[in-house]
């Protein structure tokens, strides 16, 4: 059952999405063009297709729905406090031969193992937990974090494998074990912080937050700023990703 609700959460969200949203309104108007007498209907569904898809593109829109989610928690400092544990979550990476353990990493994987390598350096004596199950790859993420981590010299001693979380929601359950009530560091993107900041108290996990990989703008924009481009779509969907997985996470009861 739970790999099923997984399914469904994974399904709606992907179809949530900015792109394939746009294309499956514009493809209900193509019907209405092609295959039916309700020209103007078709016509219509197009034109409000596209402009959905420029609003998207649209980057002072975009920025300011990932700046309020980026923007809650500050970075982390040696003001923050020591901490015990160093929680790395997964994201995703892909397992190609002869290439270097961090070179497979994603984006944003890169940005929370970097992250996460700094909030540990703070901490002498800590210990870094990654997670991840594999997604259809031959290593989890866990084990691509971990061979990552290594390989930039963090000993294999000071780091646990945590392979069997398949979202967020799992890291916190399982993760809180490891803890067991020690005060810990959580590193993840900086969009994705309040999501997984709340399902980890939600499991009476009390962690300081430590997020990576900041992708809001806030900088003056100009002519340049209509122009669609596809780094603000990608914007737009991580924030739409996020506001769903909160939405999703209240309606179970996991915050």
């Amino acid at each position: 059952m739970e790999h099923e609700v997984f399914a469904v959460k994974k399904f709606i969200s992907l179809f949530l999405s900015p792109l394939p949203l746009f294309f499956m309104v514009a493809l209900v108007g193509l019907y209405f063009l092609w295959f039916s007498k309700k020209q103007k209907l078709g016509k219509s569904i197009i034109t409000i297709s596209l402009l959905f898809l420029y609003v998207c593109c649209y980057q002072p829109f975009a920025d300011k729905l990932l700046w309020d989610l980026e923007a809650q928690y500050p970075p982390y400092s040696s003001d923050s406090g020591n901490v015990e544990f160093v929680i790395v979550l997964g994201s995703s990476h892909t397992t190609i031969p002869g290439r270097s353990a961090f070179s497979t990493l994603s984006h944003s994987a890169k940005a929370r193992l970097s992250e996460g390598i700094r909030v540990y350096k703070l901490n002498p004596g800590s210990k870094m937990i990654v997670s991840g199950y594999s997604g259809g790859d031959v290593r989890t993420q866990a084990q691509a974090l971990f061979d990552a981590a290594v390989e930039l010299g963090i000993s294999k001693d000071d780091i646990i494998i945590e392979p069997r979380p398949m979202d967020t929601k799992d890291e916190a359950f399982l993760i809180k074990d490891i803890v067991n009530g020690k005060r810990a560091a959580l590193v993840t993107s900086a969009y994705h912080m309040k999501r997984s900041h709340e399902l980890f108290k939600g499991q009476g996990v009390d962690v300081v937050c430590a997020p990576a990989g900041f992708f809001a703008d806030r900088s003056s924009f100009g002519l340049k700023a209509l122009v669609p481009r596809s780094d603000t779509l990608l914007k737009h969907e991580l924030s739409i990703h996020e506001y769903v997985g909160l939405v999703w996470a209240k309606i179970m009861g996991q915050i």
